[in-house]
């Protein structure tokens, strides 16, 4: 509750409009993973602003200022993408969270990019809720400016830093973010690849 106040009140700060569609999945005995294109270090954000959930972030993520603490805070599995064995032990912290019903959520595509087009989804961190049979939750991710229009203010990409791209945000004229929240797909007979097929379908 108090990271899901503390992400409301820094969209407000920032000054950016956040708008659902969907039906939420709430967590079960079994967890859920949720999946989502990424395109912001916002996205975390917004996603806690609805439903807090335990993040999967790349390591340099918790270096940053003050969002690196935030992230610290909040409990968020870093991993060291150049380390084989890291894909292991997430997927194995991912696992136990799932079985005491907590709710994780990981960016599948690897990395952001300005949301005019959907990535390749990989597989590799979907192997938890294949091996305890749970379910994983796709969110789509738009920023616009709130009449339907996309706006690319958002975007973390390229050679961007934090602070560049918060100064950006801030400086937007009309910033908006919508997650859309669609059917669960269940994992029971299924393998990773053919998760990660699904959920970038839907």
């Amino acid at each position: 509750h108090i990271v899901q106040y503390w992400s409301r009140k820094f969209f407000f700060f920032l000054n950016v409009g956040l708008e659902t569609y969907g039906c939420y999945h709430h967590a079960t005995a079994q967890g859920q993973l949720i999946v989502a294109n990424h395109i912001s270090w916002l996205d975390a954000v917004s996603m806690n602003a609805v439903l807090p959930a335990y993040f999967v972030a790349k390591s340099e993520v918790g270096d940053w200022p003050v969002l690196g603490w935030i992230f610290h805070r909040i409990n968020t599995l870093f991993i060291k993408r150049d380390i084989r064995q890291e894909t292991a032990r997430i997927n194995g912290q991912i696992k136990e969270m799932l079985e005491q019903g907590d709710r994780v959520a990981v960016f599948p595509e690897g990395t952001s990019s300005d949301g005019t087009q959907l990535g390749h989804f990989h597989s590799s961190l979907l192997q938890g809720p294949v091996d305890i049979g749970s379910i994983i939750c796709p969110v789509a991710i738009r920023y616009h400016d709130g009449t339907g229009t996309a706006n690319g203010d958002a975007a973390f990409v390229g050679d961007m830093t934090f602070i560049g791209s918060l100064w950006k945000i801030l400086c937007s004229p009309s910033l908006h973010v919508t997650l859309i929240y669609l059917p669960a797909i269940p994992c029971t007979g299924k393998n990773r690849r053919m998760l990660a097929s699904e959920a970038r379908e839907a």
